[in-house]
C-alpha cells in the first residue's frame, strides 16, 4: 500500500459527484467550441467578416458555426441539462439548502450548489479568511496566477465566485446582497482615486503588478515613489473598478454567511 495519506472524503459524495459532472459536460462543450474557434481562424477566417476571434463570446461563435457544426455541439446540451438536474436534486438534500434559497438574487440555483458543493467539507476551514483565500478572494499577491509559484487558491471557486457576483448585480433591487452592493458602490464611488484604474499612474501600474515584482523592482519602486508627487489625473475611481471591488466585497460577506451558517447547521462538523 501507498504511504499517501487518503484524501478527506467529501462528507454528500453524490453532491461532490454531482458537480463533477456538471462541470465536465460543460466544459466538453465549452472545448468544442474553443476548437471550432481555432479552425475558424486558421481555415475559414472570412466568417469572421474582419472580427477578432478572440473577442467573439462563445454565443458568437456558435452563431456563424454551420449547421454540421451546431448538431455536434448541440448533442451535449441534453446531457448537460441531466447533469444540472441531478445537480440541483442531490443539492437539496444538503443542510444549507434552505438557507440557499432565502439568498435573493442567488437563490438555491447552479451557482450555489456548486460553491458549496466544492468548499464541503466546511471542517477543514479553521476561520473565514482561509475561506476567502481557498476562494481566491483573500490576500491579493495570493490570490493571483503568479509564474512558477504553486496557486494558493482554488481558481474554479474563483470563477464560481464571480459568476455569483455578477448574479447579484443583475438581481435588481430589493434583495439583501444588491442592497449591500449598491451601498459599498457609493462609497467605492465616494473615494479618492486609486491610482491604479485608468488613466494609471506610474505607482499604480507598479502596484496593479505587485505580486508579479521581483526584490530588484520592488527597489525600484520604493526609489520611484518619492519623486511620483504628479496629482492624480482623476478625482475618483472608474465606475468599472468601483463596481468590481464592491462585488469583491459583497461577495466574501457572502462567503463569511455562509461559513457561520455552515457550522451554525452542521454542515462543518464532518467526519473523514
Amino acid at each position: 500500500m501507498s504511504g499517501r495519506p487518503r484524501p478527506r472524503s467529501h462528507p454528500y459524495p453524490r453532491l461532490g459527484m454531482a458537480a463533477k459532472n456538471r462541470r465536465d459536460t460543460l466544459d466538453m462543450r465549452r472545448g468544442m467550441l474553443n476548437r471550432l474557434r481555432m479552425f475558424i481562424r486558421d481555415c475559414d477566417p472570412d466568417r469572421l467578416a474582419g472580427r477578432d476571434v478572440d473577442s467573439l463570446a462563445d454565443d458568437d461563435i456558435y452563431a456563424i458555426a454551420n449547421a454540421g457544426e451546431r448538431a455536434q455541439i448541440d448533442q451535449w446540451k441534453p446531457l448537460e441539462a441531466a447533469m444540472e438536474r441531478e445537480l440541483l436534486r442531490e443539492f437539496k438534500k444538503h443542510p444549507l439548502h434552505e438557507w440557499a434559497k432565502k439568498q435573493r438574487g442567488i437563490g438555491a440555483g447552479v451557482l450555489m450548489a456548486l460553491l458549496i458543493a466544492d468548499l464541503e467539507p466546511f471542517g477543514r476551514f479553521d476561520n473565514i479568511a482561509k475561506v476567502w483565500q481557498y476562494c481566491g478572494h483573500g490576500d491579493p499577491k495570493r490570490s493571483t496566477r503568479r509564474k512558477g509559484v504553486k496557486t494558493e487558491y482554488n481558481p474554479t471557486l474563483k470563477t464560481t465566485c464571480h459568476l455569483i457576483g455578477k448574479s447579484i448585480v443583475k438581481s435588481g433591487a430589493g434583495g439583501e446582497w444588491r442592497a449591500m452592493y449598491d451601498d459599498r458602490k457609493a462609497q467605492e464611488r465616494a473615494k479618492p482615486w486609486c491610482g491604479q484604474c485608468s488613466p494609471k499612474s506610474a505607482i499604480g501600474v507598479l502596484d496593479s503588478i505587485g505580486p508579479l515584482l521581483t526584490e530588484t523592482a520592488e527597489r525600484a519602486k520604493a526609489e520611484l515613489k518619492p519623486k511620483c508627487t504628479m496629482p492624480a489625473p482623476r478625482e475618483h475611481c472608474t465606475d468599472g473598478h468601483a463596481e468590481a471591488k464592491a462585488r469583491h466585497y459583497v461577495v466574501k460577506q457572502l462567503l463569511a454567511e455562509l461559513w457561520l451558517e455552515a457550522h451554525a447547521r452542521g454542515a462543518g462538523n464532518v467526519s473523514t
